[in-house]
């Protein structure tokens, strides 16, 4: 497919054959395995080489141990009873090789992912067990071949169960609805101008959210940053939440006031917000989870209105938005 003036790397169309990846994946990487029984797998790899073992490690568990190693040499629990595995998608990786190396020195049984590089080089001095995947794009675009590799060689290893068929059963899957999920990121990315993308997921699909955050940073060259509930309720959220606890207090000493300001700045009777108001400062958030839980969630929308109202005022200089919030579990965390 011809480039474009917005789309020199041509992303696009490795978005679209995404899938395609998945089967290549497998396909190379029928033949290769490692003999042995182990007692952990030691993944080694760094930035978009690492995010396959991610995805793998969250979607099943594994017979034994699995350790994603970023860093240089091996960890500590590296030993005779370890299988390792090298990804490097350019085969040059620096810590990679450099783990490859020490691995090779300890005489460790070891597979290598790459699309060449020294890695090739050093696997085919070895004879180490090697799967070539494809060249020409960045690493953080290549997680279909890479993961569908990974999970082909850890099964032929007897490491987990093979998941060829879900894999190519989701290739096919991806093909049917590709452009309908062009048209809905195409839609999503309209809501994002000039703003920093907070990625949250539950612990499940956390390594999910970490490859948005990723993509965000990489492909499109902004700010973003990830986390996963319930980990996310006990620091984070304190700061996310701020903005709705300087608009709650302004409410409960002045709910009169309150319902004034709102009123006024969104065109409407002040009458249609003072119970809410005066509820707020007699029942207390904590509480309250027929407001807060309502349909709509009244004390939302009403403390959303009214920190809009106080940062266009100054009155606060700290806001929360909490339109984007409202999808998560945040208000029933509020509630309990």
């Amino acid at each position: 497919m011809k480039k474009n003036n917005l789309d020199k790397s041509n992303m696009r169309d490795v978005i679209i054959k995404s899938a395609e990846q998945l089967r290549v994946g497998l396909d190379l990487a029928k033949n290769v395995k490692a003999e042995g029984v182990f007692k952990n797998i030691v993944i080694c790899g760094v930035g978009g080489s690492a995010l396959p073992a991610d995805i793998l490690s969250s979607l099943m568990s594994p017979s034994v141990p699995v350790c994603i190693h970023r860093n240089y040499d091996l960890p500590a629990v590296a030993d005779e009873d370890s299988l390792i595995i090298c990804i490097s998608y350019s085969g040059n990786t620096e810590e990679v090789i450099s783990g490859l190396n020490q691995a090779l020195n300890r005489h460790l049984s070891t597979i290598v992912i790459s699309s060449g590089g020294k890695a090739e080089e050093i696997s085919k001095k070895n004879n180490v067990p090697f799967v070539k995947i494809p060249s020409g794009i960045q690493p953080r675009s290549a997680t279909g071949y890479i993961f569908s590799a990974l999970a082909k060689v850890l099964a032929n290893s007897k490491m987990i169960n093979d998941l060829s068929e879900d894999i190519l059963d989701t290739a096919s899957k991806l093909d049917k609805i590709n452009s309908e999920l062009e048209k809905e990121g195409k839609n999503f990315s309209k809501k994002l101008v000039k703003k920093i993308p907070l990625v949250y997921s539950s612990d499940a699909f956390k390594s999910v959210a970490k490859i948005w955050k990723i993509k965000f940073n990489e492909n499109s060259k902004i700010p973003s940053f990830h986390n996963f509930f319930p980990e996310l309720n006990h620091n984070e959220m304190v700061g996310l939440l701020r903005g709705w606890h300087h608009a709650l207090e302004y409410i409960r000493k002045e709910p009169d006031k309150a319902a004034q300001i709102m009123a006024k700045h969104e065109h409407v009777d002040k009458s249609e917000f003072g119970k809410e108001m005066h509820a707020i400062e007699l029942l207390g958030v904590q509480r309250n989870r027929e407001l807060l839980l309502g349909e709509p969630p009244a004390v939302a929308s009403s403390v959303e209105a009214v920190q809009r109202a106080l940062l266009d005022r100054g009155l606060i200089n700290i806001g929360t938005d909490t339109a984007a919030l409202l999808d998560t579990s945040l208000l029933a965390g509020i509630a309990q």
